[in-house]
This record gives C-alpha cells, structure tokens and sequence, in this order.
C-alpha cells in the first residue's frame, strides 16, 4: 500500500470527539481530503455513523483512488433508552466481541455499510480488551486471514494502545501481520514507539505503520481532550501549560505559535513513519492540518518546540509517566469483571485456548449483535 503522509481518520466522523451536527461537512472533509492527495482513511464500527457517512461520500468515487480501512472486535453500546436494564448490561457486556463468527459478520456489515466490495484493510480494534489473547491468536487473526484468501480483505492488522500488546501479537502471532496501527505514541509528549525499540521491531517484521493521533487525542490541541480522555492530571496539566505558554508567546510576537502545529510537524519529522493519521469533521481544521503539512516549522517555531518539550514534557518522560497504559483496561474489568466476560461472551472453548490446547477454533452460542 503506497500511502499519503497525512491520511484520514474516521473517528470524529463518528462523534467520538464532539457532536457532529453538519453531515453534509463531514461528507465535504472526505471528499477535500482525497482531493488535496490524502489516499488513506481509516474507520470502525465503535466510530458510531463513521461508516455510514463515508459511505455516503466516497459513493461516487472511484475505489481504485483510495484506501478503506476499517476494524473488527469493538463495537458500540445502543443509545435507545427505551433499552431494558438487562438487555443494556448484555449490550456492555458484548461491546468487545473477537470471536470467529463476529468478525467474519462484522466485516460483511462494513462492507455494506461503507458500499465497497473488498476492504484494503481490517485491524483487530483494541485488543488489549480481549480477555485472553489467545482468542485474539487463534480465533480472531484467523477468521481475517480466511477472508484474505477470499479476497475480501486485502490486508491484516491490529490496532491498540498498549505497545506490550501489539508487541506480543506481532512476535506470536502465525497469521502473518500486514500492518499495526498504534497511537498517542509518537507526541511531543510520548516518543515511546521508538523509544521502546517497537518500530524498529516493526521494520524488522516488515510490517507497516500507522502513526495515529499526533495531538493525543485533543491533549496537544487548541480546544483541549474530550472529557473521557484517559490521561492523568499531571499529564493534562503540563499540556495545558505548554498551551497557555504558546498562547502568551503568540500574544508577545503578534502571530501564532500554535502547538497543534508543532505536534504534526513533529510526527513528520521521523523519517521511518509512513503516515499520520489524524482525524476532523472540520473544513477548518482539514484545511489547517494540510497547509501545515506543506509548510515546514520556521527556526522561531523549532526553538519553541524544543522548550516546550524541555520545560513540560521532559520531567514526565524521565519519570516514565508520559502514557496511560493500564488505565481504561482496567477501569472496564473492574466494571464488567473478566472471568463473567470469559464465560458470557466465549464459553468453554476459551478454557481450551488458556491452556494452550486449542487451535484456530470457533466459539458456541452464536448471537447477533446488536447496532447503534
């Protein structure tokens, strides 16, 4: 796959930053995007009508002109509050799926949805909320591969958070892996994806990348993360302060010193990264991201983004406290209780792959999910 620098992705489509009120805007982004040479554009179900909307504007667009990625494994909770108590907890219980059968379904579903006859790509979604990853090994990753040979999905991928994680797939893992895409990892806050050695693992493998999220999720961003954002306080206050602090130089030099700008431009400075992926329901921002893309950092701004990450990031990344591994995973367990899920969800088949006697199996008990 030969990709953009800058691709596309899906998640705020979906609302999963803020409302999106304007589809016809959002429809607008996709097709500027691709107009303006951005070639890649990655979405999933859990994106809420993310699939829906880019079906709607890439309808009347030839597919030889872009790559669709989408995901399988997590999907999203039914906002109908007319939803009995009992049928929601289901609904919680079941918004991470990695079985066999689900994937296979939820690709189909994707595929209609998105109005496409083949996927370039499908990534396993967050499966460091697997509950044992040897589901993920031997049930979720062959499932795709069966639908490679099929010519449905092109490639095969995993998508998470946890560099442990997707370390651990990508060296177990004997369905051959095409590509991983991590986020938050590669910031003026966090450079742990070379740091820890994983892209150069990755380059090794001959996997590819995507970067994903340079502004950390609205962190290192004017408007500031969504109130869900998993990141410590100390964390969020040093990005605030780096904030104000451009915010005061901007006042001082009578032009802007913006930290989103710094942030992107920063990602790109790592020649071993492919793509960036960032995501916007925005004309504005599209139109922002891609004039910075095109203009590199004057020597004023690369002297700013030195002392911001000397004087906000540094202490935090020499006390190893620059991410937020651990902290959703276990928030969720701790809410819905893992062996429950074990049982609920996977049945007894998933005793047999803890203990490293199953192979590529398939869970009983088959139920359709159901969507947003």
């Amino acid at each position: 796959m030969r990709v953009s620098a800058l691709s596309l992705g899906a998640s705020s489509l979906g609302g999963m930053f803020t409302a999106v009120d304007d589809e016809d805007e959002a429809v607008d982004v996709v097709i500027r995007a691709l107009k303006c040479g951005i070639n890649l554009i990655d979405t999933a179900p859990w994106y809420q009508k993310s699939e829906r909307i880019l079906g709607l504007a890439l309808r009347d667009v030839p597919r030889k002109a872009y790559y669709i990625n989408t995901k399988v494994g997590r999907y999203p909770i039914s906002t109908n509050r007319s939803t009995g108590d009992d049928d929601r907890e289901d609904e919680e219980d079941r918004m991470f799926d990695f079985r066999g059968e689900t994937v296979i379904e939820s690709v189909y579903e994707s595929l209609a949805t998105l109005g496409v006859s083949y996927l370039d790509c499908v990534h396993v979604h967050d499966p460091e909320f697997c509950p044992d990853l040897n589901i993920i090994l031997h049930e979720t990753l062959p499932a795709l591969r069966k639908l490679k040979k099929e010519g449905i999905v092109r490639h095969i991928g995993v998508a998470g958070y946890p560099l442990s994680i997707l370390t651990r797939l990508v060296q177990e893992s004997t369905v051959s892996l095409d590509t991983v895409l991590s986020y938050c990892h590669h910031t003026l806050l966090d450079t742990s994806l070379v740091d820890s050695g994983f892209l150069a693992l990755l380059r090794e493998k001959g996997i590819g990348l995507i970067n994903a999220s340079p502004f950390a999720m609205g962190l290192l961003t004017h408007n500031g993360p969504p109130a869900w954002h998993p990141a410590t306080n100390c964390q969020k206050k040093a990005c605030r302060q780096a904030l104000e602090y451009c915010s005061a130089l901007s006042h001082v030099q009578g032009r802007e010193i913006s930290l989103a700008r710094l942030a992107l431009r920063f990602a790109f400075a790592e020649p071993r990264i492919p793509t960036t992926l960032f995501s916007t329901s925005s004309v504005m921002e599209l139109t922002e991201n891609l004039r910075d893309y095109h203009a590199p950092l004057t020597k004023a701004e690369e002297s700013v983004m030195r002392h911001v990450c000397k004087e906000y990031f540094a202490a935090l990344k020499k006390g190893g406290k620059v991410g937020w591994e651990g902290v959703e995973v276990n928030a969720y367990w701790t809410s819905v209780g893992k062996r429950h899920i074990l049982k609920k969800v996977y049945g007894q088949q998933v005793t047999a792959l803890s203990n490293g006697r199953g192979g590529a199996a398939t869970t009983a008990g088959r139920r359709k999910r159901r969507r947003s």
